[in-house]
Order: C-alpha cells, then sequence, then structure tokens
C-alpha cells in the first residue's frame, strides 16, 4: 500500500455515509487519517421496509439508490473502528449555509483542526426543458424549475465554495502551512441530457475549484477536482451496468461499473492501483495545483491540448489512453496560477485506469 504521509492528519469528508464519500472515509482511515464524515437523508416517498428489502437484494435502480442514500453513518463508523481508526461523524443538510460553520465547529471539537477537505456531497434530480422528455417511470424526469435550479446549486456549487472558504478562514486563523481541498466534480458536468441542473452546478464546482486554486496556493492549500465517469453506487441498473462498459475502447465489465458497490471495495486493492500514479511520501511530492483528474474509463473522450491550464499528463493519459513522453503537458505550480514555472510530477501512468478507481484519484490529489 502507498504511504501518502496523512497519517494523523484531520480529513472532512462530506456526503460520506455511503457511496464514494463512505469509502473515500475508509480509505483514508486506513491510512491513518483521522475522519470526519458528515451526511444528510433526504426524505424518500418509499417505505423503509420497502428499502431494507432492496439493499438486501443488492440490484441497481431506483429502490436501491434510496437505500443507499437513507442510510447513517452507523456502518461507515463501525468500519472505521473496527480497524482502530478515528472517526466522527455528523449529520447536516448542507442547503442550509447556517449548518457548514457548525460541521467544523464539530470537527475540531471532536478531532481537530481540519487539513483535508473532500467536498463529495450532491444534490441530483434529473430535470428537461424538453416536455417530450418528461416522464414519471425509473426515477422520473421533471421539467425544469426555479425550485429545482436552486435547490441543485444550493446543495452543490454554494455549498462547496461556502466549505472551501470556512476551511480557508480557519486554516489561516491557526497559521497552518499545509492543506488539501478535493471537490468530487462528475465526467458529465460539461453536458448531460435530462440532467441540466445538475450537471450546470458540478460545472461551477470546477468553476469555483480553479479559481481557489489560483487564489490559496500561495497558503500552502491546493485545491483539485475529481470527476468520475459512471461509479455504482446504487443507481445503474444491471442492464445498464453491462450496456456503460461495453461502450468504452476496452469493453470490459470490469471497466467504469462493477457489480461489487463501492462502500464494499476494500482499500487495499484501491491504494494497489494508485500506486503507479503515486510516488513519494505527501510532504516531500512536488506541489501540483489546479488540476482535473478524470476518472472516466473513456466513457467520453476530450482530448486536451498539451500544456492546457487545467490539465496534467497524468490527466491527458487518463482521458486519451496515451501516455507519450513526448505529449504530456506539465502541470502548474501551486501559487503560479500565470502557469510561467511548470514541472513535471514524479508520476507515472502506464495503464488507462477506470472510473472504479475513483479513489486511487482521490488519493492523488491527496499526494499532488
Amino acid at each position: 500500500m502507498i504511504n501518502p504521509g496523512i497519517d494523523g492528519k484531520v480529513a472532512l469528508i462530506t456526503g460520506a455515509n455511503h457511496g464514494i464519500g463512505a469509502a473515500t472515509a475508509k480509505a483514508f482511515a486506513a491510512q491513518g487519517a483521522r475522519v470526519f464524515v458528515t451526511y444528510f437523508r433526504e426524505p424518500s416517498s418509499y417505505e423503509e421496509d420497502e428499502l431494507a428489502r432492496a439493499e438486501k437484494a443488492g440490484i441497481g435502480g431506483v429502490l436501491l439508490y434510496w437505500a443507499e442514500h437513507r442510510r447513517s453513518a452507523d456502518q461507515v463508523e463501525y468500519a472505521i473502528k473496527a480497524s482502530g481508526g478515528a472517526i466522527a461523524a455528523g449529520e447536516a443538510d448542507l442547503g442550509d449555509a447556517a449548518n457548514i460553520p457548525r460541521l467544523f465547529d464539530a470537527c475540531e471539537t471532536a478531532l481537530g483542526p481540519v487539513d483535508i477537505l473532500v467536498n463529495n456531497h450532491t444534490h441530483a434530480l434529473l430535470d428537461t426543458i424538453d416536455p417530450a422528455a418528461v416522464t414519471g417511470e425509473g426515477f422520473g424526469v421533471r421539467a425544469l424549475s426555479a425550485a429545482g435550479i436552486d435547490a441543485h446549486f444550493a446543495v452543490n456549487p454554494r455549498a462547496c465554495a461556502l466549505m472551501m472558504s470556512e476551511y480557508i478562514q480557519r486554516y489561516l486563523s491557526r497559521h497552518a502551512t499545509w492543506g488539501r481541498i478535493i471537490n468530487i466534480s462528475t465526467d458529465a458536468a460539461h453536458a448531460h441530457g435530462s440532467a441540466l441542473s445538475y450537471a450546470a452546478s458540478k460545472h461551477a464546482i470546477e468553476s469555483y475549484s480553479r479559481s481557489a486554486a489560483a487564489e490559496v496556493g500561495k497558503y500552502g492549500v491546493t485545491v483539485n477536482i475529481v470527476a468520475p465517469g459512471p461509479v455504482q453506487t446504487g443507481w445503474l441498473t444491471p442492464d445498464q451496468e453491462a450496456a456503460i462498459p461495453a461502450s468504452t475502447p476496452l469493453r470490459r465489465p470490469r471497466g467504469c461499473c462493477r457489480r461489487h458497490r463501492l462502500p464494499r471495495l476494500r482499500s487495499g486493492p484501491l491504494a494497489h492501483r494508485a500506486a503507479p500514479l503515486c510516488r513519494g511520501r505527501l510532504e516531500d511530492a512536488p506541489v501540483v495545483c489546479d488540476n482535473e483528474i478524470m476518472a472516466r474509463g473513456n466513457c467520453r473522450r476530450n482530448w486536451r491540448a498539451p500544456g492546457a491550464a487545467s490539465a496534467d499528463w497524468a490527466v491527458h493519459a487518463l482521458t486519451s489512453g496515451a501516455a507519450n513522453p513526448d505529449t504530456r503537458p506539465t502541470p502548474r505550480i501551486s501559487g503560479d496560477p500565470a502557469g510561467r514555472q511548470r514541472r513535471r510530477p514524479a508520476v507515472s501512468v502506464r495503464y488507462c485506469f477506470l472510473a472504479r478507481n475513483v479513489l486511487s484519484y482521490a488519493r492523488l490529489a491527496v499526494l499532488r
């Protein structure tokens, strides 16, 4: 297992009662970090016993998706404590801005000041401007509305931006010199039919992240984005699990989605797959900031020009499947937003890694 040097660091991870957030919390705890997880159980129209049966069956779709979302953080807490890790949890609706400083207060009381912030929480309801696409089947697709737009932007970019702002204020007040912010986006942030508000709100997160990276690099804080492709967190049906990998160049079911849900993946194999990406300890690594790590498994090709401001060569290799050293763009150095200084990180990319390894990329964002 790689050693990113985060032993004893405090990580605040939002949306961590299930899925990517829960798996991230377990992975960070396995590396010695003390984790504070937050979550919010949205009201559901389904009965609790109906959701319990869906979770036991483990078949992806609407019911399993809501069953995952309705979890408390008890399972995550138990798993981390059982392995000797330190964890605390708090439930809060991040759509209410007043809850953000309360979460930081709770984390500081339980574990100490936050060193690593992972904004993973999200609000996602399908909406469209096409009247013909509106439907009540499955997850349902609603007509675009002011209320729907406001709900997405309150929870996704607004809460993410306010979390970063609260983090930086407290970071500076204690005269800290090392910090990491990782914001989880999606590879569909550029556009997503029938999920207009979700995609737009994620795109706004990426904009906030890049602007923040340019501003806070001088304080020793890096801000990076992890943008995974399809990940099975309960929502993918068996047909979708089969169809999505078949659309990738490798056409392998073990690619961008898998039947084992993320909370059940172990940190060991994930860390092993991160090893080719990560070299050296976190404290010793060159600081790379303002990067978007695409973990889409080639679900959507997106070539970036070498030297593009917000894409390092690892991202280039991941999205294109190429690792030609002659075409690898170099990342900007934190604190150099103009990009005048460029340095190649000590990273080796030899494979086209797929979206189920999203935690590997989260570790890369911390390492760099």
